[in-house]
């Protein structure tokens, strides 16, 4: 059982799931004990509160991680959660909370419930370990080698801060308080932003966007080449992602797809058009395997798009929102944005540098034209148009000097799309 952590296992970002799971086996056996500090003839109350913020933190963790482990879906993983039963430790939960609620609501404690109520704690207790020490096991490691480390951030970020609480902090502080100085130090240098912790201890935890996107400020003021202009594409392609995202997070359960359904179009088309142009216009000047590389992924995240769409497609004939569609739909929505932000990220680390280096600079502007302009379209501008929220004066200059054209921001503010 895993129970400690030396400094040398955390050397990825997944591997702060060792820290959140000695903070969940350390309040199952806080929970324990306060059941044993259960006064004879008393009441339950004192022991509710030490149990809800156990199950609390619990359910918290493992209805993050479904969500992003289904939407990363490689098959070991998904073969692994059957085997492991995150299902099961959630059912050993609520009966618990029924148990709670239903039957010890209104009595007082006695040797009988006491003991009951005990074992029924020491059973979940066994259970979470059991869970926990199958993934650090089995499940982590496989990540570690398979999952990027932009991902993996993502998914702590998330683990670590609860964005519909009314405290999101409280995770961060709940697991901060059974580290040491070293782990503190090592969880407070994976984030961005700030978040205060105990001890005085400062911790960044930014939007899962913001921590992607960081990079590409300090890219964005590059202009040296015409080909450039795919850093500004690619972080409005990345907002985009997070806004549909977002959206997807904030359906409301019995409302209508529509409000989700307007934003993903918009990222939709631009990613569409995105790929179709790099296709026809860059691959070309790339060696064969890259291209093919290049190409392979497009087809990718247009099978993922199509999937999407489709689904989107059932799930809108419905009258309502329901907890099953939405988290049916996030996930995919989910699956399509890691994709996504791993091709644009293997583009500018591989890709653009060699078109900087071989592609002549009639040939980038001619890609940058294609990228910008759709020539095929009524506003052969909206890409532009799109762009503008986008950029800063200084890039939005650069783009109309490229192009020949100011964009007409109009177009993008009433949404006006192609397709």
């Amino acid at each position: 059982m895993q129970t400690t952590t030396d400094s040398s296992q955390l050397t990825h970002p997944i591997d702060a799931m060792y820290l959140m799971h000695r903070a969940l086996r350390a309040e199952a056996a806080r929970v324990a004990e306060a059941v044993d500090a259960l006064e004879m003839g008393g009441g339950f109350k004192p022991f509710h509160r030490t149990f809800y913020r156990w199950a609390t933190a619990l359910g918290y963790h493992l209805d993050v991680e479904e969500r992003y482990f289904t939407a990363w879906s490689p098959d070991v993983l998904l073969a692994q959660a059957q085997e492991i039963g995150p299902g099961h430790v959630m059912a050993m939960l609520e009966d618990l909370q029924t148990y709670l609620h239903a039957e010890l609501g209104r009595m007082i404690v006695i040797p009988r419930t006491q003991r009951q109520l005990r074992g029924k704690v020491i059973a979940l207790g066994l259970v979470q370990d059991g869970l926990l020490e199958e993934k650090e096991e089995r499940v982590l490691p496989v990540i570690r080698q398979h999952i990027s480390a932009a991902q993996q951030l993502e998914l702590i970020r998330y683990l670590l801060v609860d964005e519909e609480a009314e405290e999101q902090g409280a995770m961060l502080d709940w697991v901060v308080q059974d580290l040491t100085a070293t782990e503190q130090q090592w969880l407070a240098g994976l984030c961005t932003g700030q978040a205060s912790g105990p001890q005085g201890l400062s911790l960044s935890c930014g939007s899962a966007s913001s921590m992607r996107t960081k990079p590409m400020a300090e890219e964005s003021s590059r202009r040296d080449s015409p080909i450039d202009v795919m850093y500004p594409i690619h972080r409005a392609l990345r907002a985009e992602a997070a806004s549909a995202e977002e959206s997807a997070r904030a359906l409301a359960i019995g409302g209508s797809f529509q409000p989700f359904a307007q934003v993903f179009q918009r990222w939709a088309t631009a990613l569409e058009y995105h790929a179709v142009m790099e296709d026809k216009y860059m691959t070309a000047c790339l060696d064969r395997p890259s291209a093919r590389t290049n190409e392979a992924e497009h087809q990718r995240l247009t099978e993922l798009l199509a999937d999407l769409q489709t689904s989107l497609r059932e799930v809108g004939g419905q009258r309502a929102v329901t907890t099953r569609t939405r988290r049916h739909v996030f996930g995919k929505v989910v699956a399509l944005r890691v994709a996504q932000d791993d091709h644009l990220e293997e583009e500018e680390e591989r890709v653009l540098p060699v078109i900087r280096q071989q592609s002549s600079a009639g040939q980038q502007f001619d890609m940058a034209q294609r990228l910008l302009i759709d020539r095929e379209a009524q506003d052969a501008g909206w890409l532009l148009a799109w762009l503008t929220p986008h950029v800063t004066a200084t890039e939005r200059q650069w783009l109309a000097d490229l192009t020949g054209r100011e964009p007409d921001i109009s177009q993008h503010t009433a949404g006006t799309f192609p397709g």
